[in-house]
């Protein structure tokens, strides 16, 4: 196993500013992840490279002061229901049946979680390289 080096504190903090809405009103917080794949992994570890891009807008509905709540999300057409565990997430939503996980790494650095429960489960890691954007 490779271990990496974590991020400067400094470096992580700007990251997760980036996505903590200002202060506890969601007016005027959006954000949008412009995002490349790198990387997609199966369940058991077995990684290929990948070149695909995903766009997710994250409009704040109702957050509390530490930055959990909920946002609409759009993606790929949809607008979906997120919710966030803290100002850096995770975040969590569903779409069709499959139930997504945002973890964030770094100031661009995402890994993706998706969980589809049918007609078995089976799960991906997607690792993202994104920019922020307001």
């Amino acid at each position: 196993m490779n271990a990496r080096a974590l991020p400067h504190p400094p470096l992580m903090l700007v990251a997760l500013l980036t996505l903590a809405p200002a202060g506890a009103s969601a007016e005027g917080a959006v954000r949008v992840l412009a995002c490349d794949s790198t990387r997609v992994c199966d369940t058991v570890g077995e990684c290929r490279s990948d070149a695909g891009s995903l766009t997710l807008r994250m409009a704040p509905q109702a957050l509390d002061a530490d930055g959990s709540g909920r946002y609409a999300l759009t993606l790929d057409g949809d607008v979906l229901p997120m919710q966030a565990v803290s100002e850096a997430g995770p975040f969590l939503w569903q779409q069709a049946d499959t139930h997504y996980t945002l973890l964030v790494n770094s100031n661009t650095e995402f890994v993706l979680h998706a969980l589809s429960l049918s007609p078995q489960p089976l799960a991906t890691l997607r690792y993202l390289r994104c920019t922020v954007r307001q």
